[in-house]
This record gives structure tokens, C-alpha cells and sequence, in this order.
């Protein structure tokens, strides 16, 4: 088990993926990281902000929505950054973020979309379309 940590944690650094699986297997986020967030606004890389609460359901089912769209060679590639809106809230509040389970992506250096509460994967998805 150790070894395949070991190899998805190397796959993760090489990609530069902002996710990684935790030792249930179960994904989780990478914290967000402002220098890594600004290269991505100015390399105008398509990203997400997920804003999480530990112990809420609605992120609960978010993650795991979100957890079978990033396996998918559609969404592969999308950056992930985690916010925690009690332990960052001044964080939060700078994206205008005054709730969890809330879902911000970001395309070519801005605001594309933003959904609080949704956690149909089919829901979810649409977001992660979302065009300028």
C-alpha cells in the first residue's frame, strides 16, 4: 500500500496536479496555495476554488461528485485548489465567499462561473463547461 502511495504521490508531483488520494483511496484537495494560484491566473490555466467546511454533508457529496469528474479525460487536467471558509475565512471573503460548498472556476485570468450547494454530478459538470 505504501508503494502505491508512493507512485501516486510521484504521479501527482509529476503532472502537477493540485490532487492527490489520501490512504482511503478517497480524494481530497490540494490547500490553497496563492503562488501556485496566481501562475495558474496568469498562465490563464483553467482552475476550480472548491470552499469546504470540515463536517459538511453538501461538501461530503461535492467531493465525491467531483472526485468521478476528475477521472474522466474531459476534466483530467483541471487544477483544484481547497478552501476551508472557517480556518481562511479572510480568504474566502477576498473571493467573495461567505458559504461551504461553494464551486468557483476560473478560466483565462478570471471569474468564469461560481454555484453554492450543488452537488448533481450532472450539475457539477455544467459548471466545469462553463465558457466565457
Amino acid at each position: 500500500m505504501k508503494t502505491i502511495l508512493a507512485l501516486a504521490a510521484s504521479a501527482a508531483v509529476l503532472i502537477g496536479a493540485a490532487n492527490v488520494a489520501n490512504a482511503r483511496g478517497q480524494l481530497i484537495f490540494a490547500p490553497y496555495d496563492a503562488p501556485a494560484v496566481a501562475s495558474a491566473v496568469q498562465s490563464e490555466q483553467r482552475h476550480l476554488l472548491v470552499f469546504t467546511k470540515n463536517g459538511c454533508p453538501v461538501c461530503t457529496r461535492q467531493v465525491v461528485e467531483l472526485e468521478k469528474l476528475l477521472a474522466t479525460p474531459e476534466f483530467r487536467g483541471l487544477r483544484v485548489w481547497q478552501v476551508d471558509v472557517v480556518k481562511q475565512k479572510e480568504l474566502a471573503a477576498r473571493y467573495g465567499v461567505t458559504k461551504q460548498s461553494t464551486l468557483v472556476v476560473y478560466d483565462d485570468g478570471r471569474e468564469l462561473a461560481r454555484r453554492q450547494g450543488v452537488t448533481a454530478t450532472d450539475g457539477i459538470a455544467a459548471l466545469l463547461r462553463t465558457r466565457a
